[in-house]
């Protein structure tokens, strides 16, 4: 087991740039906000700390898979900003299935437009701020660890583990990209 608290001092002790945090093949790593207001209305600490997320040695991503990936489909992190910033950015961002086949996975964890997609990454790029602290354990260590720094820090843009009372307006939103995405296999809007 790891010493939560020692893992937590690491994890708040430093921020990096995107792309030049230090990273290892497993651990849990965090996103600040560079500017506490970058995401009004939704409240974020004067710390800046926005989301709490884990590696482990059976997935082959890191971190990084939220700003580099090729879409939002895959990152829990990128749908909500994007959810959050969707008539913010230019171009607006429209939500669409991750893949072609009618699959409720699909629509559930969307992606946004190729040009939403890189204007998304670029507010990342200019708001953001990570850190990670590499951890050698199982995944089930590693998730408990996760759980655990949730439930201390309290990251607004972590929907579970904590009883986050901004989670239903973002659950909301992403229940509205959701919709636009599954729009493109009915043909309706949301």
């Amino acid at each position: 087991m790891f010493d939560v608290a020692q893992v937590r001092r690491e994890l708040l002790a430093r921020r990096f740039k995107l792309g030049e945090s230090p990273e290892g093949g497993s651990g849990v790593y965090a996103f600040f906000l560079s500017d506490p207001t970058a995401l009004a209305p939704l409240t974020a600490p004067p710390d800046g700390l926005l989301y709490v997320g884990m590696t482990s040695p059976e997935r082959s991503g890191s971190a990084r898979d939220h700003i580099e990936c090729a879409h939002s489909g895959g990152s829990t992190l990128r749908r909500s900003l994007g959810a959050l910033l969707k008539d913010k950015l230019r171009p607006p961002l429209q939500a669409m299935p991750r893949a072609p086949r009618e699959d409720p996975k699909n629509w559930q964890n969307y992606r946004f437009q190729d040009d939403g997609e890189a204007a998304l990454r670029q507010w990342m790029k200019a708001h953001l701020q990570m850190n990670f602290v590499a951890l050698d354990g199982t995944r089930e260590d590693i998730r408990t660890c996760e759980k655990a720094l949730i439930g201390e820090l309290e990251p607004p843009l972590n929907l579970t583990d904590w009883p986050n009372p901004q989670a239903s307006r973002i659950e909301r939103l992403r229940g509205l990209c959701a919709q636009e995405a599954r729009g493109h296999f009915t043909g309706s809007k949301p």
